[in-house]
């Protein structure tokens, strides 16, 4: 019965959607795992990683910063973040609702507003609050929050020699 839904749903389904959320998911897992292998975690036995502590060390947000005019894909993922930024899922009233992000968890830096729109698409993509397969209803907004997300989870990746090589050579 699953089986048959998802196969449905895969007809159902945009190319470009299936191929933006792949790739999306593909990287981000990868930028995660390099992120841990470069020592940027927190924990001890279980570890997640330290997003916080890549965002604010090393001068990345400054370096981030001097590179977003200069790099046309970058430029319009922050702009687009800064204008549009991804929304979280709560409960209202016992309804689930989107709104608005009221803090900047990872810093009011373009780095760390941008870093936590990425960590808010994946959240809300793979908890299931989000569909960008489907054409519409939201499905071409999700597909451009995805689009620009890669735009800067590749400009993080570059942002540090170690996280760069386990990214790439593991």
């Amino acid at each position: 019965m699953a089986r048959r839904w998802y196969r449905r749903y895969l007809e159902k389904s945009s190319c470009e959607g299936v191929q933006l959320l792949l790739e999306f998911f593909v990287v981000f897992a990868r930028f995660e795992y390099a992120l841990k292998k470069a020592g940027y975690f927190i924990g001890q036995g279980r570890v997640r990683p330290d997003w916080s502590g890549f965002v604010e060390k090393g001068g990345r947000a400054d370096r981030f910063k001097e590179r977003v005019p200069k790099r046309k894909l970058l430029k319009e993922a922050v702009k687009y973040f800064s204008e549009h930024p991804p929304k979280i899922q709560r409960v209202e009233n016992g309804e689930l609702d989107w709104n608005e992000r009221s803090d900047d968890p990872l810093g009011p830096t373009s780095l760390g507003r941008a870093t936590q729109a990425l960590k808010d698409i994946r959240n809300n993509l793979f908890h299931g609050g989000k569909d960008p397969l489907f054409p519409e209803p939201g499905g071409r907004r999700d597909r451009e929050l995805l689009r620009h997300g890669l735009s800067v989870l590749y400009a993080l990746v570059d942002l540090d020699d170690k996280v760069k090589q386990a990214f790439t050579n593991g």
